[in-house]
């Protein structure tokens, strides 16, 4: 996976960066503004593998709490790839405050590599990620959303959680930089657990309730997946879809969402 620096700093030189688009360099964020803790009950036991967003990193590493033996990631910026990375590196190398505090700094500043913790971080990514810090000085690469303190459940790990974290997490997560729309036709597996974060309010019905559903045909009996939406166009139309799929194929779905978390949307296969 090659980034193509010139891009990346044409796009951050040219837009708004702070809530900018959502393309091949735009700026990724810092922390999850979601109730991962609550979105990951709805992985199954002995799950295998999970397919979510990257994100800001967060998805992922909550779902490692899990013991989810193979956990694939996607995102259409590459930063997103990038501070999920750093995150994983930093567990090898820090303690919970002084992740914590890496995070915060993370997300303010325009010089990631003059963070005084991120010394040794640095060194344990991949060299081209190395290439593209130092390249990237002078650019808030991970400022996408509020400031991590802003948000109301608390999106920096627990120290318990971080420990389990640095202890089930010991290599960096597999990425696939992908526009979800084109994210099915890159998968060779099944998925027990799937988590496709908000990115269907930016998607017009259609186009978001079709891609969902090209990705069902990567999962197996017993999966679930998971989708956030304030609206309710989407839902809708997938409720339609798998009522049609009740007894078709011997497929079965069954669509709700969380009564502790009204936006979080859960699709379970019967069968």
């Amino acid at each position: 996976m090659q980034p193509n620096i010139k891009l990346a700093q044409q796009y951050f030189d040219t837009h708004c960066v702070e809530n900018g688009d959502f393309c091949e360099y735009g700026a990724a964020y810092a922390v999850t503004n979601e109730d991962l803790r609550h979105a990951i009950l709805f992985v199954r036991q002995n799950a295998e593998n999970a397919l979510v967003v990257a994100g800001s990193g967060d998805h992922p590493m909550f779902t490692a709490l899990r013991n989810v033996k193979h956990i694939d990631t996607f995102d259409i910026t590459y930063n997103a790839k990038l501070i999920m990375d750093i995150k994983t590196a930093a567990l090898k190398v820090l303690n919970h405050k002084d992740y914590c505090k890496t995070v915060l700094d993370l997300f303010s500043s325009k010089d990631i590599a003059a963070i005084d913790t991120m010394t040794h971080i640095i060194e344990k990514l991949p060299i081209k990620e190395q290439e593209y810090i130092a390249a990237m000085r002078g650019h808030r690469l991970f400022c996408h959303g509020l400031n991590p303190l802003w948000y109301k459940n608390n999106p920096m790990p627990t120290i318990e959680e971080y420990n389990k974290m640095r202890s089930v997490i010991n290599k960096p997560f597999d990425f696939i930089w992908s526009d979800i729309t084109q994210l099915s036709a890159k998968l060779t597996k099944k998925y027990d657990f799937i988590h496709l974060s908000n990115i269907m309010e930016y998607m017009d019905e259609e186009v978001g309730s079709d891609t969902i559903i090209s990705l069902l045909k990567h999962t197996r009996p017993g999966s679930t997946l998971c989708f956030q939406s304030l609206y309710k166009g989407i839902p809708n139309k997938l409720y339609n879809y798998c009522q049609s799929l009740l007894n078709k194929d011997g497929e079965q779905w069954k669509l709700r969402y969380s009564k502790a978390d009204k936006m979080l949307y859960v699709m379970d296969r019967i069968r």
